[in-house]
């Protein structure tokens, strides 16, 4: 075994784990948090904001204010306590804004390129029916919500990641709220976070470290077409398990994870590529070797870049979306909020049997279906373009009924990159 699988094997015990803890994982030091004001203890400084400040107790929709007594500016906020839990130290207190993209709060940060950081803030949000919700993202990237939020009224969560700055040698931290009705968008932050997580000094390995039994570790290794490594983000799921191991590839564009008789899901994200989705069989995980490699190869998000998605079909002369279509166009939504620059064509298809224009004219309800369903999910209706081809455009020949249900799809065509 190479010095490189006794490394990944030393921290094992750290990835299996779902993130639970508020810092950087056992066997990584952390550094000196880099956010300025980060309790708020010095009011509305040191940060960008394109809301109203308030330095006073009166709230209206689209202001903030940073106060240790928030139950004398509205008596919403009578129960909120800060990070800590107690009623102790300032928190930074938002009635969101009607419009979704003004920034509630903002820092751009000096970082180290190539380097794995910690980012985490306290949120609490104010009302059951309709909780607040943040769209925080990193160099305009939106981050994904590795938490669940259970609601107690204004006692908050830690929203927590781990983020690879790569190549980049800013970190420009942008906080929204995506709440925009009126009688739900209050919320409160305070204890923001961002450090480096940084691998202590690896002891000397003398044995082979012992794996738990039927189980063998699985590499998982991630190149683009010219065998480049890729910094990629690995979700894995395994079947019947509501728990998702999240994992992030190293500068070889390889992570390892601890392969157990179950079925896996793997969803592979880097910015600028297409996610890449695969299902791990237990059958075929060949318990009886040492170690099993998995080498993945992403595309990469060019203009005229066209793909399909395996699930989104449809009967017969229906243009009506299923639950299986409306499960596998999470991969478009993740793609695009992921990818915010890229505009998609959606293009519909039918087979050649009946009436050729009333295929026509059912393409072009089935692509305007699945437009209808991306603008509810919150893709912006300027970025997607809808066009309908009938039968005229056969992906394979129309002898069989598999070619021509192989011919009713969807295809989704990069037309446009800002």
């Amino acid at each position: 075994m190479n010095r490189f699988l006794l490394s990944l094997f030393i921290i094992f015990h750290f990835i299996q784990k779902p993130f639970a803890q508020n810092g950087c994982p056992e066997g990584f030091e952390s550094g000196k948090n880099l956010i300025q004001n980060s309790d708020f203890e010095n009011g509305i400084k040191d940060f960008y904001t394109e809301y109203k400040k308030s330095y006073s107790k009166d709230w209206f929709q689209g202001s903030i204010f940073a106060t240790d007594k928030p139950f004398e500016v509205h008596n919403n906020y009578r129960l909120c306590l800060d990070s800590n839990f107690k009623n102790l130290g300032k928190m930074l207190i938002v009635d969101g804004a009607e419009d979704r993209s003004k920034i509630a709060w903002q820092q751009k940060i000096k970082i180290e390129p190539n380097t794995e950081y910690y980012f985490s803030l306290f949120f609490a949000t104010l009302l059951k029916n309709n909780p607040a919700q943040l769209d925080i993202s990193i160099n305009n990237i939106r981050l994904s919500k590795p938490f669940n939020y259970n609601y107690q009224h204004c006692r908050g969560s830690i929203f927590f990641c781990f983020w690879n700055s790569g190549s980049a040698n800013e970190a420009d931290i942008k906080i929204k709220a995506y709440t925009t009705e009126l009688l739900g968008n209050d919320f409160v932050l305070d204890n923001i976070q961002f450090f480096t997580c940084k691998k202590k000094a690896e002891p000397v390995v003398t044995k082979p470290v012992v794996v738990v039994k039927d189980s063998i570790p699985l590499l998982i290794s991630v190149k683009d077409k010219n065998q480049k490594p890729i910094n990629a983000r690995i979700n894995i799921q395994a079947e019947k398990d509501t728990l998702t191991t999240h994992l992030q590839t190293d500068s070889t564009g390889k992570t390892l994870f601890l392969l157990q008789k179950k079925n896996l899901i793997v969803n592979i994200h880097s910015p600028n590529f297409f996610v890449l989705k695969d299902t791990i069989l237990a059958s075929s995980s060949g318990y009886k070797d040492s170690i099993l490699t998995k080498n993945y190869q992403l595309n990469p998000i060019d203009s005229g870049a066209t793909f399909t998605l395996k699930n989104l079909t449809f009967e017969r002369y229906s243009f009506a979306l299923n639950e299986t279509s409306k499960t596998d166009l999470e991969t478009v939504i993740e793609l695009m909020n992921e990818n915010p620059s890229i505009h998609i064509d959606i293009q519909g298809h039918t087979d050649n049997q009946g009436d050729a224009m009333i295929n026509y004219e059912l393409s072009v309800e089935r692509v305007k279906s699945v437009k209808k369903y991306l603008i509810e999910k919150g893709i912006e209706a300027s970025r997607l373009k809808e066009t309908g081809f009938g039968g005229t455009r056969p992906l394979v020949g129309y002898g069989s009924d598999e070619e021509r249900k192989q011919n009713r799809r969807v295809e989704f065509v990069v037309s446009k990159i800002k």
